[in-house]
């Protein structure tokens, strides 16, 4: 029997291409929907998953999610955002849901052989070892939201659009599936529909204070300029096979576009003496700090 891809459909263009692709090298494929938060219309979100799956000829199933994110996502966010501490949701949600609790669903499934999603990323065999790398569309590097994925779940995984560039994809889905262009990319929140997050957050923060004001009050006060010091000591397991016990690599704040260099030299095992050259500004508890080398995603650092 012919071996099943399930794709992981966000809303957005970037998953909806992947489809195109895999049909084209002729894979059975599923579209897998996730409906996280409670205010989503089901019957809109029905609607406009039925036109797709016409439209493109695919079964998707859509799995209600709706209570483990409230849970496990949306109440941690809330509770370390009171604290000063700010997860990306986003990547969070890739960790604990998408790429944990789905993924388990699916290993339960037969004759599926891996798992697709629209990240703009790229797998390599190391030396016999998956890793993950950027994209050549410098524009749209997502491995901040994928940084915690090890070689154990990249071998059911898959990236379709690593070697793509997202105007690429615009102009053909402009010209070819207008319909689908039409539907708005969620943004800002994993899997959320076009949302005001001032309006959002006044609903389970304090009342009568402005998201805007609010952050900026808690950014200044608490969190700019947190790592005052340029050169750090930190315990993480880096798993690159080089000769030498130090590297200078890049890194990444947040899901900014801009790289930056750093110098990294190991003291004893997973203990790391790294020199950052300058004071990270404009980064808040909670997030991380993403280190590359030579394209590799290699590890994040959460800032505490």
């Amino acid at each position: 029997m012919k071996k099943i891809i399930i794709v992981f459909l966000s809303g957005g263009i970037d998953s909806l291409f992947s489809i195109l692709i895999l049909k084209i090298l002729k894979y059975k494929l599923y579209g897998f929907y996730m409906l996280n938060w409670i205010i989503l219309k089901k019957e809109k979100i029905i609607n406009i998953i039925t036109n797709i799956s016409k439209i493109l000829n695919i079964k998707i199933i859509i799995f209600n999610f709706k209570k483990i994110y409230f849970k496990k996502i949306f109440l941690k966010f809330l509770k370390n955002y009171n604290k000063g501490y700010f997860i990306n949701i986003d990547s969070f949600c890739n960790k604990i849901i998408k790429f944990n609790i789905l993924i388990k669903i699916i290993k339960k499934l037969k004759n599926v052989c891996k798992v697709c999603t629209g990240h703009y990323s790229k797998l390599k065999n190391i030396k016999k070892i998956k890793v993950i790398k950027n994209s050549n569309d410098k524009n749209k590097n997502q491995l901040y939201f994928l940084n915690f994925l090890n070689k154990k779940k990249l071998k059911s995984i898959i990236f379709v659009l690593g070697k793509i560039k997202k105007n690429s994809i615009i102009e053909i889905f402009l010209k070819n599936f207008k319909y689908i262009f039409k539907i708005k990319s969620s943004k800002g929140i994993c899997f959320f529909e076009n949302l005001n997050i001032n309006y959002f957050l006044q609903n389970y923060l304090y009342k009568n204070i402005k998201f805007n004001k609010f952050f900026k009050k808690l950014y200044l006060k608490k969190n700019l300029n947190i790592l005052k010091n340029k050169i750090v000591i930190i315990k993480i397991s880096i798993n690159l096979k080089l000769k030498k016990n130090y590297y200078y690599m890049n890194y990444k704040i947040n899901h900014c576009k801009y790289f930056f260099t750093c110098f990294i030299r190991k003291i004893i095992k997973n203990v790391y003496f790294v020199n950052f050259y300058k004071n990270i500004k404009k980064i808040m508890k909670g997030q991380e700090i993403v280190l590359f080398y030579k394209n590799q995603c290699i590890k994040g650092i959460k800032i505490k």
